[in-house]
């Protein structure tokens, strides 16, 4: 049987091209691409424009939203009698916080600051004509770790006796940056009160600051929190107005509950006034019974 016989297997090989005609394919390669490219870019185009005007709109919409009054910055001393001359003064709930400019450097000292408008609800009109039952509030805020302890944090659903003048068509806190320029308010809502013209405005303060109206939820516990000063707040009304704040504790010692009147009577105690104790001494030294 005759047998064939085998070719020898042979790897092809391409000979490699010269230097001229690797440039030449390189060159058209490259036009190939620029070709598709300016095609692709071609049939963008006419949608280029749409896209554009959508990328304006948004940064003007969020420039906008950040944009707020030309107001300058205040800063006030936080004493009481400072803050009384306000042309207004109310007790508000807050209900929205939002952002009404940019982060900037604060034309009075450089420290980087933001103005915020706050929506609140106005329960107590003390001193001014504010006919609104919704107002917006702006004040400036130090921002970063920068303004140390005490720098104004306003939170949603709290409770404050607000300082106010209208500047620029808006109502502003009459100062900034910190937290003498607003009091905070413990005790709840007062929907019973009644503001007297002839009384000092300090004794309404410290009405609202130490003082609850039954079915508003406030707890003892808050109670002497707020009597006790363990808070800053009120501490200005108090030395200002310390005769009619040792009125306001007689009154409580005869009205309040056992730790409430407990409170009462260790902060007469510290003006020299006698105050009969209410409870065991246990409870005078704070540990109440559940």
């Amino acid at each position: 049987m005759a047998t064939r016989a085998r070719r020898p297997h042979h790897r092809t090989l391409t000979a490699r091209p010269t230097p001229d005609a690797a440039l030449r394919i390189f060159r058209e390669r490259e036009g190939r691409k620029r070709v598709d490219q300016n095609e692709m870019r071609s049939n963008l185009w006419p949608m280029a424009p749409a896209r554009q005007g959508l990328a304006l709109a948004f940064v003007l919409l969020v420039a906008a939203s950040c944009r707020g009054p030309s107001l300058p910055e205040r800063i006030a001393s936080g004493h009481a009698r400072d803050l009384a001359r306000s042309p207004a003064v109310i007790s508000a709930v807050i209900y929205d916080l939002q952002k009404a400019s940019w982060i900037h450097a604060s034309k009075i000292d450089g420290y980087p600051v933001q103005l915020f408008r706050m929506n609140v609800a106005v329960e107590n009109v003390l001193k001014g004509e504010i006919p609104e039952r919704k107002l917006d509030i702006y004040f400036y805020r130090k921002m970063g770790s920068e303004g140390g302890l005490g720098r104004i944090n306003f939170r949603q659903y709290e409770r404050y006796i607000f300082y106010l003048q209208k500047e620029a068509g808006v109502w502003r806190t009459s100062c900034d940056y910190y937290e003498h320029c607003a009091d905070l308010v413990l005790t709840g809502g007062h929907p019973h009160f009644k503001r007297n013209p002839a009384r000092p405005i300090g004794d309404d303060i410290l009405d609202l600051l130490f003082t609850r109206e039954d079915g508003q939820g406030v707890s003892d516990g808050t109670m002497v929190d707020a009597i006790s000063s363990r808070m800053n707040h009120g501490r200005r009304w108090i030395y200002e107005r310390k005769d009619a704040f040792v009125k306001l504790l007689e009154k409580t010692v005869q009205t309040e509950s056992p730790p409430i009147r407990t409170a009462a009577c260790e902060q007469l105690r510290t003006y020299g006034k006698p105050c009969r104790p209410c409870e065991a001494e246990n409870v005078l030294h704070g540990r109440f019974p559940q």
